[in-house]
């Protein structure tokens, strides 16, 4: 009768010890809770034309995402230097966001890029959408149409 027993307890404890050390697992969880995938942008902060630094092709590569830059098959979309190109880009980017356009990578510069957000770009096929095109975001006298004659009730309404 004892070895009926032993048998489902020792079972069970043999269990309880193969999944005890399941309940201490560690979760992994980043070491930086604010972190962002832009956080090399910091590194770069004082960058203008003329500079070689490392980050720099790390940056090439966040505005062509964006649809600032555009190498093509130039030689200098993978290197690290900081040319005219990237210049432009970089001032495009600060008018797009009202910075002052000075093309260095300043701490509004850095604060804007390293800020979270979607992944759809601002200039596609050369048509920036962060700017307003003609007078279609403008709003005129003209364009303010006034309805009226409005019926909420069917018919002639009953009051009690």
């Amino acid at each position: 009768m004892a070895s009926k027993i032993f048998h489902p307890i020792s079972f069970i404890f043999l269990i309880f010890i193969l999944l005890a050390p399941v309940g201490h697992a560690k979760r992994s969880t980043p070491s930086d809770k604010n972190s962002s995938p832009f956080n090399f942008i910091k590194k770069l902060k004082g960058c203008h034309k003329g500079n070689n630094t490392k980050d720099i092709l790390e940056l090439k590569a966040y505005l062509e995402k964006f649809g600032y830059l555009s190498y093509g098959n130039n030689i200098h979309a993978t290197n690290d230097d900081f040319d005219d190109i990237l210049e432009s880009a970089i001032k495009t980017y600060q008018k797009n966001y009202n910075i002052k356009p000075s093309g260095i990578i300043d701490d509004e510069t850095i604060s804007k890029m390293t800020t979270p957000r979607c992944g759809v770009p601002d200039i596609v096929n050369g048509t920036n959408y962060m700017q307003p095109r003609g007078n279609k975001h403008e709003s005129s006298s003209s364009n303010v149409r006034i309805v009226s004659h409005y019926s909420f009730f069917p018919g002639n309404p009953r009051w009690p």
